[in-house]
């Protein structure tokens, strides 16, 4: 049998209740409100504000050195070379041709060049050492060590392109150098695709604003339906290059 007094203390505790949850409401929006002012204080939101000008302005100067970049590029020469095809003529010397060109809106200065050229057995690199590397490399510059022809001229300007003299195959000293005649024992070594001519060289110069550039080249020549080893080839091919400054 129910108490009389058990409905009025139910009803008590169910407020008590109701009170209790209330309370853990208010506490926690008042936990809400406190993380709130917390953010909301001028040194927070000005410390976040620095923040993301600062990485507005990082991107900002990311883009801003791209676009130089591109201008630069846009702006700048580059010296090519083109190679004057050519094939030997039996009894005669041989000589190999190159035509210069500016590629840019801006023309070059100080430019200096050293190439040579000579003929190899099919089965013997390039050497594309200089004369000043093989020196340093302690290597005795004999009468066997292919000449070389040096070219320099002061000021080009684009889209004026200039063919050099031509270079005749030549062996002996430097200061004594004799023109080798392309007999008919060479001429039938090079028809059978035992031996092969190359040309290689670097030019060096400036750009408009002072900045120093360089171009090397590299060709090889052979008899009509004959070819040079792939490594010759391939070797020939990477020794093509320009810089990468802007």
């Amino acid at each position: 049998m129910q108490s009389p007094e058990a409905g009025p203390q139910n009803q008590d505790g169910g407020k008590a209740d109701g009170n209790a949850q209330k309370h853990a409401k208010l506490a926690k929006i008042a936990g809400y409100a406190r993380l709130l002012r917390t953010w909301l204080n001028p040194n927070w939101i000005m410390a976040l504000f620095t923040v993301v000008i600062a990485g507005i302005g990082i991107v900002q100067a990311c883009i801003y050195s791209s676009q130089l970049d591109v201008m630069r590029i846009d702006q700048r020469s580059w010296l090519g070379v083109k190679f004057v095809p050519m094939q030997p003529i039996l009894n005669n010397p041989v000589s190999v041709q190159l035509l210069v060109n500016i590629i840019g809106r801006t023309p070059i200065k100080n430019i200096t060049g050293e190439f040579t050229a000579s003929y190899l057995e099919t089965s013997t690199p390039i050497d594309f050492r200089s004369r000043e590397e093989l020196k340093a490399a302690g290597t005795k510059l004999s009468e066997d060590t292919p000449l070389w022809t040096k070219f320099s001229t002061g000021v080009l300007f684009p889209n004026d392109p200039i063919t050099l003299p031509p270079f005749t195959l030549a062996e002996g000293s430097p200061t004594k150098p004799v023109p080798i005649l392309w007999d008919t024992k060479l001429q039938e070594r090079y028809s059978k695709g035992e031996i092969y001519i190359e040309e290689h060289g670097r030019f060096s110069y400036k750009d408009a604003a002072g900045n120093c550039h360089w171009t090397q080249f590299c060709n090889t020549i052979t008899a009509r339906d004959q070819g040079v080893p792939s490594k010759i080839g391939e070797a020939c091919a990477a020794y093509n290059d320009i810089d990468s400054n802007k």
